[in-house]
């Protein structure tokens, strides 16, 4: 019983424990499968993310681009369609841009363009068309811009423009009638580096001794051959003719020493086609690298990738001469010289880089077939052809193995280089305006998220439309650069031909520039705040006048201002905006001529400007006196009751798209006090040239000008000791106090003895009626920015301070120390090493 008792015992714990065997065993199988259907899932998952992108970036991407460059071609034909028609304006900025303004103030602007935007609804970046339309009514209107991707709306903006208190002039869609960029370091100009003929070739310098150390006396003929042409018969030669040379010298003689070893089996031949064929191979490695390793070092990345499109060329040269040289089999020795030779010239004249290897190629097989006599038979000859064909195809195979690297090494150089043009912010509302006969400016060149580069340099230019049978035109503007990285010289050339887009107009040829010798219409002037990657630049445009009086301003002539801006690696961006409008809304006031002493109370005022305005307005000292609603360009009012004394007279021109000009002249009336006769002449606020005139007027006495501040040139302390000069006396910013301290500040007094005082920098004004006025600048050396400050009586210079710098306390206490200081060093060297006097 005991025995069946543990028996029943042992199978009791047997089932139990396969009980437990199964239980794990089917818990580890479900976790198997979960784990199996996870991975599934996770792969389908990761399958489906892939198709997703492959539709979304790639089948998608291109049908997209397809569409938009479908339509882009459609909107080029309406621009030219459109173009026929005068009255509308055609813009270059954008692929459709046209406008049309009618006599009764309604305008209608139509802009067109593709462009990549992200799709919310595909999460995808598609190319899609952008249509913008706007149409005013004298300053109010609507504007609804779409966007479509494959046909389908996928943006849609509706809004309302007009004016809400300013001007409706600024709401209106504008942009720059044509833009541009240059990136010197760019593939475009990078080429033109491979394929511009020149003298200096800096990576020619090592050549000769590392190919005299790899490839021995026949390596150093190609290095020979590109010297001579060099030096000797003073030929400038771009990197493809260098190819070239260190290609044909070689391979001519891979040629010849391999005919005269199938002809004859000469010993001395295979040494020298072993040679040849080393040197062809070890010539093109080290030309490459070498050019390679120059470019890398000023960052020419252009420059890099040109020369993997060089090497490529090479490659293809390469395979087709290898299959065309079996046109010369047949042929006898007379026509094998003559293809040879005609190659041969070819290829040297040519300037076509796949040409001109090809060719050089094509004529280094035929010499070797030349020498195959026609009496051996064609045997020898297609014995020949397979050599050297074997030789080709290694060279196109070195050309395509030399590319991939050089392509390499510009994906390097492309993390490290700018490429990115630099960005100028102008707006010809809102940094354009008009006083007198200048045209003020301004603008922001920034380089700012763009590459963070230095602004190397900006310029300014004004052009017009040419005028009858003018010759002195400009197709292009050139901008000479230098480029501080690599030390070579390039140019920016900035299209001036046909800005308007239309055939048959004024500016097919080019623009006239009007600060230019011999047209000499105005007189630019700008000035720069330099700050490292943000440059601001504000200046103006001063126009001429005619012996009458009026502006050398046509009014038949368009106006362009044309802003560049260049950056430390070399990119460059241009604008070229319309400024039509602004120049014929100069206004120059005629009569009276600025600073006229006038003996009764009332002067007529004479005005023009060369478009029509919707009405002018005539202030006296500051306050309105007069509205005048009128289109014409002349005008002119009387004022009356004028009081004795200096008055500033004003007119204002306000024209129907916003833009308003103004011109101020000075007046001095004197009726009751006793007067004499005396000639005044002088500058007005504006820059005009009163020029010389009689009038009987009272003496005024000159403005008093003087300053508490302490005279001399070196302040109390600091390093470096700022002081200005007043009157040719110099002065240092610090006043002495009641209580005999120091305080650093800048004080100017002024006693005006009848005269407007005007400072520009500071924005002063000092009035005829003030007795005296002061100024008091506490933290005053940012005036020190300044350098001069002209200090203006009734709109002439009367005088200039200059604000200067000089040795401070501290340096010059530091100087006198100095040869104490030396006397200790000496005294110390004399005992450490044992020197003693006699």
């Amino acid at each position: 019983m005991a025995a069946i008792g543990a028996g029943v015992s042992l199978l009791k714990a047997g089932i139990m424990a396969a009980i437990g065997f199964l239980d794990k065993l089917f818990r580890d199988a479900s976790l198997m499968l979960r784990e199996f259907g996870q991975k599934a899932l996770g792969a389908l998952s990761e399958a489906a993310e892939i198709i997703m992108d492959v539709l979304k970036n790639q089948i998608l991407y291109w049908a997209s681009w397809l569409w938009a460059k479908g339509m882009e071609l459609t909107l080029i034909c309406v621009r030219k369609i459109l173009s026929a028609i005068k009255p509308i304006d055609i813009y270059g900025d954008r692929t459709l841009h046209a406008e049309y303004t009618s006599s009764t103030g309604m305008s209608v602007e139509v802009v067109g363009y593709a462009d990549r935007y992200h799709v919310s609804l595909l999460d995808a970046e598609l190319w899609c068309i952008v249509i913008e339309v706007t149409l005013l009514k004298n300053g109010t209107g609507w504007r609804l811009s779409a966007t479509l991707c494959l046909g389908i709306p996928v943006a849609l903006s509706n809004e309302t423009v007009g004016d809400t208190g300013g001007s409706p002039h600024n709401l209106r869609l504008r942009r720059p009638v044509r833009q541009g960029r240059y990136i010197f370091r760019g593939s475009k100009s990078g080429w033109r580096y491979i394929t511009k003929k020149r003298k200096e070739h800096p990576y020619l310098e090592t050549t000769s001794y590392i190919l005299l150390l790899l490839s021995g006396v026949l390596g150093l003929l190609p290095y020979f051959v590109a010297e001579a042409f060099l030096e000797w018969m003073n030929e400038s030669l771009s990197v493809v003719d260098i190819y070239a040379c260190y290609v044909f010298v070689p391979y001519l003689l891979v040629s010849m020493s391999l005919a005269s070893i199938i002809l004859s089996g000469d010993p001395y031949a295979a040494i020298v086609f072993a040679g040849s064929l080393a040197s062809l191979f070890v010539d093109v490695s080290i030309l490459t690298l070498l050019i390679e390793t120059y470019l890398k070092s000023v960052l020419f990345w252009g420059a890099i990738w040109g020369l993997r499109r060089l090497l490529i060329i090479l490659s293809e040269a390469a395979l087709f001469a290898a299959l065309l040289s079996i046109i010369y089999v047949p042929f006898d020795e007379r026509l094998e010289l003559v293809f040879s030779i005609g190659a041969t010239l070819c290829g040297i004249g040519t300037d076509d880089p796949f040409f001109k290897l090809f060719t050089l190629l094509y004529a280094g097989s035929g010499y070797g077939f030349d020498l195959i006599p026609d009496e051996v038979g064609m045997v020898k000859e297609a014995w020949f052809y397979a050599c050297i064909c074997l030789c080709l195809v290694s060279l196109a195979a070195l050309s395509t193995a030399l590319s991939e690297y050089v392509e390499k090494e510009a994906t390097t150089v492309a993390e490290e280089v700018d490429l990115q043009p630099p960005t100028i912010y102008f707006d010809s509302y809102t940094n354009i305006g008009l006083r007198g006969e200048r045209l003020h400016f301004s603008y922001t060149v920034s380089d700012e998220g763009r590459g963070d580069s230095d602004i190397m340099k900006t310029r300014v230019y004004l052009y017009r439309t040419k005028v009858g049978g003018e010759t002195d035109i400009d197709p292009q503007i050139t901008v000479d650069c230098h480029d501080n990285i690599s030390g070579l010289d390039y140019e920016v050339d900035i299209p001036l031909r046909n800005i308007d887009g239309k055939q048959g107009t004024s500016d097919d040829s080019g623009l006239v520039d009007v600060t230019a010798t011999g047209i000499e219409e105005a007189d630019l002037a700008t000035e720069t705040t330099k700050g490292g990657i943000v440059w601001e630049v504000r200046g103006n445009i001063t126009f001429r006048e005619y012996p009458n009086g009026t502006l050398k301003i046509h009014r038949n002539c368009k106006y362009y201002l044309v802003i560049v801006a260049v950056d430390y690696y070399g990119n460059a961006y241009w604008e070229i905006w319309n400024v039509t409008d602004y120049v014929h809304s100069v206004l120059r006031i005629l009569e009276p001529k600025n600073l006229t002493f006038i003996r009764e109370d009332n002067v007529t005022v004479v005005w023009r400007t060369y478009r029509s305005p919707e009405k002018y307005q005539v202030l006296l000292d500051g306050e309105q006196v007069a509205e005048i609603k009128t289109t014409s360009v002349e005008g002119n009012y009387t004022l009356v009751n004028l009081t004795d004394g200096v008055h500033s007279i004003t007119v204002r021109a306000v024209f129907r798209d916003g833009v308003v000009s103004e011109a101020t002249v000075w007046i001095i009336v004197n009726k009751t006090e006793k007067t004499e006769h005396v000639e005044v002449m002088g500058e007005d606020t504006d820059g005009y040239e009163a020029g010389m005139r009689s009038h009987t007027a009272t003496i005024l006495e000159k403005p008093k000008i003087t300053t508490i501040n302490i005279e001399g040139k070196v302040e109390p302390e600091g390093v470096v000791s700022h002081y200005y000069t007043l009157m040719g006396r110099p002065h240092i910013p610090w006043i002495r106090t009641e209580e005999g301290k120091l305080q650093r500040c800048f004080t100017l007094i002024v006693a005006p003895s009848g005269h407007m005082v005007r400072i520009d920098e500071l924005n002063v004004t000092i009035s005829q009626d003030a007795e005296a006025a002061g100024i008091f600048v506490l933290r005053c050396y940012e005036l020190w920015q300044f350098g001069l400050m002209r200090i203006l009586v009734d709109g002439a210079e009367f005088t200039v301070m200059v604000f200067a710098y000089t040795v401070g306390p501290w340096t010059l206490f530091a100087l006198l120390l100095l040869p104490l200081l030396l006397i200790a060093v000496v005294a110390a060297l004399s005992r450490r090493y044992g020197v003693r006097g006699s």
